[in-house]
C-alpha cells in the first residue's frame, strides 16, 4: 500500500466523481473501520507528504502528460 498511498487518496479528490467515488469505495473495503483508515494513513504518512511534495513543487504539466 505504501507506494500508491498517495495516488489512492489524493484520487478521493478526482474530478471525475466515478473515479473518486471508487477510490473512496476500495478503501473503505480495505481498511472499513474509522480507526483503521486512521491508521494505514499514518502508516503512510511519510510517503504521502512526499507525493504530495512531488506533486506540488516538482510536477509540470510535461511530467504529468501521457504522451500518446
Amino acid at each position: 500500500m505504501i507506494l500508491i498511498a498517495g495516488a489512492w487518496l489524493l484520487s478521493f479528490c478526482d474530478s471525475h466523481a466515478p473515479a473518486a467515488s471508487a477510490a473512496k469505495a476500495a478503501f473503505t473495503a480495505v481498511f472499513p473501520s474509522d480507526s483503521k483508515q486512521c491508521e494505514a494513513v499514518a502508516y503512510c504518512s511519510t510517503e504521502l507528504i512526499r507525493y504530495l511534495s512531488d506533486m506540488l513543487f516538482n510536477a509540470t504539466p510535461q511530467t504529468l502528460s501521457d504522451a500518446k
